[in-house]
């Protein structure tokens, strides 16, 4: 356990370099530009924009240390350890839903029908499938947290934030975690059960670093 646990801390930074995680370098140079650009295009009127002034701007201590921001690391590393520790054996996980999926429709419809497609063609259905679904779910589910108040008693420290980071997207109660961690993988495993049902073992994605085309965020 004490193993599992010191290998979830140093594989944390690993985020910086995950093209799937929100706060990915790639995403965050591109909103540092788009900061950059916003800053140096101020009214005329307003005191003379300087490179010391954009630092300080975008680093503010009284921002990057705040009470407010201080919480949003440390539920960071809250929320890694205790999937670690706890969620592991009772989180679902994705390839035992599509095994599931995949043997309820050759119950129901007989043998596995693979459908002889081009493989690009199979490439973009299964990309498509995977962001369609995995968005829908994720909204269904924000929704929920929203609507339903016993939801909403653990959402709402998502929304407690006195000030905005990158880390602040991390700001969310254990409860909720597990929840879009059951939702990735009821998702996944739905598509991938109904894809290889039809198409057969053979399934790839069209990505960009490993994040699906059109869920990289850096085109947002």
């Amino acid at each position: 356990m004490l193993e599992t646990i010191w290998q979830t801390l140093l594989q944390t930074p690993n985020y910086l370099f995950d093209a799937n995680k929100r706060i990915f370098i790639g995403y965050s140079i591109a909103a540092l530009v788009i900061a950059m650009l916003l800053y140096f295009s101020g009214r005329a009127q307003q005191k003379k924009r300087t490179w010391r002034g954009l630092g300080r701007y975008l680093f503010s201590k009284r921002i990057w240390l705040s009470k407010s921001a201080k919480l949003d690391y440390q539920l960071l590393i809250i929320n890694r350890l205790l999937k670690a520790a706890l969620w592991v054996p009772i989180v679902l996980t994705m390839v035992p839903v599509a095994i599931g999926v995949s043997d309820a429709l050759q119950w129901l419809f007989g043998e596995r029908a693979v459908w002889q497609l081009p493989s690009t063609v199979v490439l973009v259905i299964f990309t498509v499938l995977l962001f369609i679904f995995d968005d829908l779910t994720r909204f269904l589910l924000h929704l929920a947290l929203h609507k339903v108040p016993f939801l909403w008693h653990f959402h709402k420290v998502h929304h407690s934030a006195l000030v905005l980071t990158p880390m602040t997207i991390y700001r969310s109660h254990p409860f909720e975690s597990y929840l879009y961690a059951c939702r990735m993988a009821l998702a996944q495993g739905f598509v991938v059960g109904v894809c290889v049902y039809c198409f057969g073992r053979n399934l790839s994605m069209l990505d960009i670093l490993g994040a699906n085309v059109f869920a990289f965020n850096a085109l947002g």
